[in-house]
């Protein structure tokens, strides 16, 4: 039966976030271990850019893909081997429309797409949304959940069309091996699919290493990223994809036709952005400190739940096995009687249906607090 504020089908059946869920029971004095949101501001100089631009006037709508010199720019400061121009870049209201738009051109109904589990639940309620089938290709824990490409090739189908990758991972903060991505662009030239690369923390990135793209290796794979994570422009909404030729043209009408073009204000903030380079990480030390006092705080006060340590993004995941085979009950149940709010793993796929989702993107205090609510409220817990 549809839920009676449901006009249409495709309304009637789409799942709630489990994050939402949890997260529309919150209250306001709740410390919040759960939404990937930045507690920092917009750096000044680039709230004092916007200013300057809406003084100036101007504030029009752009092309459809967005202003050429942004989406040049965009396009030399990621100079990928098979999409280098700004022909290639398309300008998006956040990383979540770049996500639809991208689908949209690339799926038809019926046609399947493969998202690993775990895996941000965005993805498939977009796949979903479209009339597509969602198949989930496993990552396992003894390999930190990473990109396992031989399980991912048991699931592909002559109706996969694409594959969702997500590095650094969220929920598990971990990065894919290059050998991995390699492997699946083969498996893409073979099989005939696209892969889409949602990079939205590569810039929040704690390893020595350089981060592997797919992008690196595959004339068929579609970067997606933004601005949200990494100088906290959330609520400017201003997202991109940088496609192969054959896809660009495609990936302008379905944009198009979902948004007209993003927000102009947003596009002259997110070009000084890419014109100072340095700002995309500006707030990168500010993490690596709040992943350092996380793990600090997670040893002290939960020493026997196993953790994740991530590579990128600003998550832990917390192993509840021992106490339940239900993330969200836990979740809630947590909430109710701490007063805490994290993000139950079921969210996420089977996978971590037994684990919670921590984010330390708030202050080091913050995270602190909230563990230190947990330690007890675990201490008087019945093992499952």
């Amino acid at each position: 039966m549809l839920p009676t504020d449901a006009f249409s089908m495709r309304i009637g059946t789409m799942r709630q976030s489990l994050i939402r869920k949890v997260f529309d029971c919150k209250k306001s004095t709740s410390i919040n271990l759960g939404l990937g949101q930045p507690s920092e501001n917009v750096p000044a100089e680039i709230i004092d850019e916007g200013m300057r631009r809406l003084k100036q006037g101007d504030m029009g709508y752009t092309a459809n893909a967005g202003m050429l010199s942004l989406r040049d720019i965009i396009a030399r400061s990621h100079n990928l081997p098979f999409a280098g121009s700004a022909e290639n870049v398309v300008v998006t209201c956040g990383a979540q429309e770049a996500i639809l738009a991208a689908m949209a051109a690339c799926l038809d109904a019926g046609d399947e797409v493969i998202v690993g589990d775990p895996a941000f639940p965005g993805y498939a309620m977009a796949a979903e949304f479209l009339g597509a089938r969602v198949v989930t290709a496993p990552r396992f824990e003894a390999e930190g959940f990473r990109l396992n490409t031989a399980a991912l090739a048991e699931k592909i189908t002559s109706r996969t069309r694409l594959v969702v990758l997500n590095s650094p991972g969220n929920p598990t903060g971990k990065c894919d091996a290059e050998a991995e991505l390699k492997t699946l662009a083969e498996l893409a030239d073979r099989h005939n699919f696209y892969i889409l690369s949602d990079e939205i923390y590569s810039d929040i990135l704690y390893i020595p290493s350089a981060m592997p793209s797919a992008t690196q290796f595959s004339s068929r794979a579609i970067l997606v990223s933004g601005l949200s994570k990494n100088v906290a422009m959330t609520g400017f909404r201003l997202g991109y994809l940088i496609a192969p030729n054959k896809l660009a043209g495609s990936l302008t009408r379905s944009h198009a036709v979902l948004t007209t073009c993003a927000p102009t204000l947003s596009q002259y903030m997110a070009a000084y952005v890419f014109e100072n380079p340095r700002l995309r990480k500006v707030h990168l030390p500010l993490y690596t400190e709040r992943r350092a006092n996380a793990i600090n705080a997670l040893n002290a006060n939960l020493p026997h739940l196993p953790h994740t340590t991530p590579d990128g993004a600003f998550y832990i995941l917390l192993n509840c096995a021992g106490f339940t085979s239900d993330s969200l009950d836990l979740a809630l149940k947590i909430l109710e009687q701490t007063d805490v709010l994290t993000t139950p793993g079921l969210a996420f796929g089977e996978s971590t249906r037994q684990w919670l989702r921590l984010s330390f993107a708030g202050t080091p205090a913050n995270f602190t607090t909230g563990i230190e609510r947990l330690a007890p409220f675990f201490k008087n817990q019945t093992a499952a």
